[in-house]
């Protein structure tokens, strides 16, 4: 069985920068435990396989997997995805925006496609419904687990939350970019964290920037699915997108509510998210996540049958 794949740099418009991606595609034969190897082979933070639909409204559907264990949803496979659905005319697209939909494990997701003078100019996913779980008073645990000053962490009266818009995780704010920058997790402490929390992964941010086109600079650590340090979080930017809304920590006077994260500067895979949020009265109702993608390299992968 020889199955073609697609590597993809994910949320960036610069090769060897944002989030590595591979995309397998024709794997419908696979077994789940096949798949897993696959992606532990690449050792990216995620392997997507691109398959047929079991829901016929849906375009395509899309397993991902991380080198540990398959995941229900995340950002930039989501995204990477659908560039190489285009690149791989799985999918046609048409001048100046394509809607299609996605399978996931959580459900169909609508993928809008900017498409310009041949070529595609963006992607934006909407994620799942926005839940704002649980506030975490007691910030002690997690600034050990960052390895970071108590006070260092929380602006204003932000506090460390456990949000979802598809996978849950834990927002963390903290006081500027020096503390993202000095910030040295203990993975050990992460990942116990994560599975007293019962998230996958903690997003760190402040709202500063280095690029002026940015509102917000952030790191992603999930070593509990062997993500140690994330250079581009998709999921995690909806959950932010979602809590800086609902505590009215940006600007919601606009309908819909965007901005850019910064994050991946700190491992040398600088990357740029696109976040939009449309809410009701600072509500969070629907968020989408997009932004650019380029293909790095492209094979077989070679199966005995």
């Amino acid at each position: 069985m020889h199955l073609k794949y697609v590597c993809i740099d994910v949320f960036t418009d610069t090769p060897f920068s944002g989030n590595q991606l591979a995309v397998v595609l024709g794997g419908e034969k696979l077994s789940s435990s096949l798949m897993q190897n696959i992606a532990r082979e690449f050792n990216y933070s995620e392997t997507t396989f691109l398959l047929k639909p079991h829901d016929l409204r849906a375009n395509y559907r899309v397993r991902i997997f991380t080198p540990q264990r398959e995941i229900p949803f995340a950002g930039h496979p989501l995204v990477g995805t659908a560039y190489a659905a285009v690149w791989e005319e799985v999918i046609g697209v048409v001048e100046p925006k394509t809607t299609i939909l996605q399978e996931t494990s959580i459900g169909i997701l609508p993928v809008e496609i900017y498409f310009r003078n041949g070529r595609v100019e963006m992607v934006t996913i909407t994620h799942g419904k926005p839940k704002l779980l649980d506030i975490v008073e007691n910030t002690k645990n997690i600034a050990r687990a960052l390895g970071l000053p108590l006070d260092s962490l929380g602006i204003n009266d932000l506090k460390p939350q456990v949000v979802s818009t598809g996978l849950k995780q834990l927002i963390v704010p903290a006081k500027n970019i020096d503390t993202i920058e000095r910030c040295s997790p203990n993975f050990s402490l992460v990942k116990k964290l994560e599975n007293k929390l019962n998230i996958t992964g903690i997003l760190l941010f402040t709202l500063e920037a280095k690029h002026s086109d940015c509102l917000v600079h952030a790191r992603f650590f999930a070593p509990s699915v062997g993500v140690y340090e994330d250079p581009a979080t998709g999921s995690a930017a909806g959950c932010l997108g979602a809590y800086l809304v609902k505590h009215k920590a940006i600007d919601t006077s606009k309908q819909p509510v965007s901005f850019t994260i910064e994050q991946g500067i700190e491992i040398n895979r600088p990357s740029k998210i696109y976040v939009e949020v449309e809410h009701l009265n600072t509500e969070p109702v629907t968020v989408k996540v997009g932004g650019n993608a380029v293909k790095i390299m492209e094979g077989r992968i070679a199966i005995e049958d």
